[in-house]
């Protein structure tokens, strides 16, 4: 995320997942420390926007943008410019790349906006693999503790056997030959 802050010489980059179809976001990744990010409130009228219409968005005056509503976080963040891209899998969204700028008259261009929407799907794209390969370890953990299991069902009945048969043969030695009813 450094990176895209530093590219696109913005003030804030954050990578923010939805976690459920309750509508809530999580920050998952940020420029700034993760902790900073979970204390600001992030415009949901941009995001909404975005999702809307699948697209990147570009916004250089949020606050007179007739698209937004010029809430709370908008204001409150002094958000002077700012993009969202969405991250999609399968054309469904599942976040959200968000982007501002603080500096009166620092906007960004529709050239930054290409950028950024780029890096969203460079971005989906690893998280998709990430993704895969953590579902392929589960399985393949999974198929090798039911490989055990199996093993250990089979192997089960010699066993017990097995120590049946200790177990009888020491209780045996224990009575001595007197006890052996052959004799």
């Amino acid at each position: 995320m450094q990176r895209v802050q530093d590219l696109l010489k913005a003030d804030g980059v954050c990578y923010i997942e939805s976690t459920g179809d309750d509508g809530d976001w999580e920050v998952r990744s940020s420029a700034r420390s993760e902790e900073h990010w979970r204390q600001v409130t992030v415009s949901q009228s941009i995001i909404q926007l975005a999702l809307r219409q699948n697209a990147s968005i570009l916004t250089t005056d949020p606050l007179n943008d007739e698209r937004f509503d010029p809430g709370k976080s908008i204001v409150l963040q002094r958000i002077t410019s700012a993009i969202c891209s969405p991250l999609m899998i399968d054309d469904e969204p599942f976040g959200v790349l968000f982007i501002v700028r603080r500096g009166a008259g620092d906007t960004f261009s529709e050239l930054e906006l290409r950028i950024a929407a780029t890096m969203a799907n460079v971005l989906a794209l690893y998280l998709r693999k990430s993704r895969l390969e953590t579902e392929a370890r589960q399985k393949n953990r999974l198929a090798v503790i039911g490989e055990v299991v199996a093993g250990l069902a089979q192997a089960f009945p010699k066993v017990t056997k097995g120590v049946f048969l200790t177990f009888s043969t020491a209780q045996r030695a224990q009575k001595g030959p007197a006890s052996d009813s052959r004799s």
